[in-house]
């Protein structure tokens, strides 16, 4: 699944080259991917509207349109496991898995494509309202490491699940908690609340680094072209039974809460009150 790296490498894309265009005509070929509102009013409310700047929130893609002068519209376009988008020119035929098309009126074309048809659009004006429930964003300069500290030992939760839920903090995904964790020399099993504040500010370095690092890279390219040539390597997720980078040690796979997990057991001591099937 696009994180936060991918997403802002495809935002940054789509902010280069569609910054300024206007809408003209909405495609929707699998009308599932239309969350909110009815397709109908999703068609009719984007046609006209002008693309003032593409961003990204948490793992979403974020359009900010106006159709009239001083009234905005936000797009949010979540990728889910296969999402992805494409600038063609309108002369060229589409693909089958190009779902949801934005026809601009330069005759250039937003294609989105979804293999698997798990992606979702909401159209609102309520931003605030629509993001409400997420948590800051980790390379957010105001959410410093004491705040993200803070923030974490509030929880008795694993420490990895609490990096992927998207309330406590925005973006993360099970590559780049994976990475940060063996970077920190942290188990994904150690309860938050009981870690030592410097090693948490310890993570917090390290998750500022890699996501930084990958958007550099345009993100993590596993050749389902959610992103095209994205070049950063993870350097223990993915790798289960290869050697670790750091120690030598072989890479484990284990699970949890219920997702693969990469784990070096000498880089990142399992706590003693963790039992977890290796």
């Amino acid at each position: 699944m696009p994180e936060l790296p991918e997403v802002e490498s495809t935002a940054r894309f789509l902010q280069k080259k569609v910054k300024g265009a206007v809408i003209s005509k909405v495609v929707v070929n699998f009308e599932k991917l239309v969350n909110y509102p009815s397709v109908q009013s999703f068609k009719s409310d984007l046609k006209g509207a002008r693309i003032l700047d593409v961003q990204r929130r948490a793992k979403f893609l974020v359009f900010n349109l106006e159709k009239e002068k001083g009234h905005l519209t936000h797009l949010f376009s979540h990728l889910r496991m296969s999402g992805s988008y494409s600038i063609q020119s309108g002369s060229n035929s589409r693909g089958k898995h190009e779902h949801v098309i934005f026809v601009l009126c330069d005759g250039r074309e937003i294609r989105y494509s979804d293999v698997r048809k798990f992606g979702r659009f909401n159209l609102t004006s309520l931003y605030d309202e629509f993001t409400s429930g997420l948590g800051p964003e980790p390379l957010d300069v105001s959410f410093t490491s004491r705040d993200f500290v803070e923030r974490i030992r509030q929880y008795s939760a694993a420490i990895k699940p609490l990096l992927l839920n998207q309330s406590v903090i925005a973006g993360i995904g099970n590559i780049y908690a994976d990475e940060a964790l063996w970077s920190s020399g942290i188990h994904p099993c150690s309860k938050a609340s009981i870690l030592p504040r410097v090693r948490l500010a310890r993570l917090y370095e390290s998750i500022v680094r890699i996501l930084g690092e990958a958007i550099d890279s345009r993100g993590t390219d596993f050749g389902d072209r959610v992103v095209y040539k994205g070049g950063y390597i993870p350097k223990i997720y993915g790798r289960s039974d290869q050697r670790c980078l750091k120690c030598g040690n072989k890479i484990k796979k284990i699970v949890v809460a219920q997702r693969g997990t990469h784990v070096c057991l000498k880089c990142q001591r399992q706590p003693t009150y963790v039992r977890q099937k290796v």
